[in-house]
């Protein structure tokens, strides 16, 4: 039991780094559109040339945090299933062991 806490000690930071990551994301792209949109107002202008700038960065930081996001969310799922499949091959292993000690009396 106190291995299986052990092993799980920081699987809460992999969880909590694939919810937020979108968010991030989220983040940069409204700061980019906002960007954007600053360009424009200070050049008095619009189209594309003035916007452009921003919004790659919007797109570059949304990308970022779905692939942080994803890697995050399949590294958690993986130790989670790893951390479940060692803790049951422990118990099993351990309820042997007891058997076996038992059958020795």
């Amino acid at each position: 039991q106190e291995l299986t806490l052990e092993l799980k000690k920081f699987l809460w930071l992999l969880g909590t780094i694939g919810s937020a990551a979108p968010f991030i994301g989220l983040f940069g792209t409204v700061v980019g559109i906002i960007e954007s949109f600053h360009n424009m107002s200070q050049s008095g202008a619009g189209g594309f040339s003035v916007v452009a700038s921003g919004i790659s960065q919007a797109l570059v930081a949304t990308a970022g945090g779905i692939i942080v996001a994803v890697v995050a969310v399949f590294l958690y799922n993986y130790f989670l299933v790893r951390t479940s499949k060692l803790s049951f091959k422990l118990k099993l292993l351990t309820q042997e062991l007891l058997e076996l000690h038992g059958n020795k009396n």
